[in-house]
């Protein structure tokens, strides 16, 4: 594996990208008659907290597009390794928290419990932000967890907690490892650095001193792009055929994109949920 399936894949990706960002801004973006979606507001007995949470999942499906967008501009020359590891370390992140939201596996309950738990743990958050400004005014938030504490008991939800990020990540793609190193980037460690981003030359530095030159790792940068791939495919499919959106179109556009990467069609993660298998 050299540079051209580097640039192969960062190519393809992009345009993935571009393709289902614009397949996004031309959707109506609310639930639809007949769909999943409407199908838990009748069950709840109120609309709302079902949009509330689709609503959740596409902010988070464009974040994951984002900063997949940065992650394939990151490689273009001269390229920068480093950035494209936290890109898609972080496009991981919130393309697993949305799936969390919106696995179609989830009944009302569940998936409205977590959408809570999200907007709890997004105070939580305010919450240790405003600490650090005493002259902010905090006089909404206790209101806002009213609100979520009575939307628990209202509709008869259960109290969940949203799993940690690296769980997240291994539940939805498979594998914490690459999500850890490119932790391990973002936090300036100095052996991670060093795997993904530099060799060892053979020019000697003198005493105690390792000598370093930047350089691609293709093997690594694939597979890095295979994950964003399935970052920005797999949430927006879900949050979709959730809504009752035109998902058959967006698999139109991941099929031809995983034709034109040979990737085999057992992992065609879409296939696989939906029950389909091979077609």
């Amino acid at each position: 594996m050299d540079i051209p399936d580097v640039i192969r894949w960062r190519d393809r990706v992009a345009q993935l990208n571009d393709d289902l960002s614009g397949l996004l801004e031309s959707s109506q973006g609310d639930v639809q008659p007949g769909s999943p979606a409407l199908r838990d507001g009748d069950e709840l007995g109120h609309l709302e907290p079902v949009r509330t949470a689709f609503g959740q999942s596409l902010l988070l499906c464009e974040s994951a597009s984002e900063h997949i967008a940065a992650a394939t501009n990151s490689l273009k020359e001269p390229a920068q390794i480093l950035a494209c590891f936290s890109c898609v370390r972080t496009a991981t992140e919130v393309a697993s928290l949305s799936w969390w939201l919106m696995d179609p596996a989830l009944d009302y309950v569940e998936r409205i419990s977590r959408s809570l738990a999200l907007r709890r743990k997004g105070l939580d958050e305010q919450r240790r932000l405003l600490r650090e400004n005493p002259e902010a005014d905090r006089g909404h938030i206790p209101g806002r967890y009213a609100a979520i504490d009575e939307g628990v008991r209202t509709f008869g939800l259960s109290v969940v907690q949203v799993p940690p990020a690296t769980d997240l990540v291994a539940r939805t793609f498979g594998d914490r490892t690459y999500y850890r190193l490119g932790s391990a980037v973002v936090h300036g460690h100095a052996w991670a650095l060093m795997q993904v981003g530099f060799v060892r030359t053979e020019h000697d530095a003198g005493a105690g001193i390792v000598p370093l030159q930047k350089k691609a790792k293709p093997q690594v940068l694939v597979y890095l792009l295979m994950l964003g791939l399935e970052a920005l495919g797999r949430p927006l499919w879900a949050s979709t055929r959730y809504a009752g959106g035109d998902y058959t179109a967006i698999e139109g556009l991941l099929g031809a994109a995983y034709r034109d990467l040979r990737i085999a069609q057992a992992n065609w993660f879409w296939m696989r949920l939906s029950g389909r298998g091979h077609e």
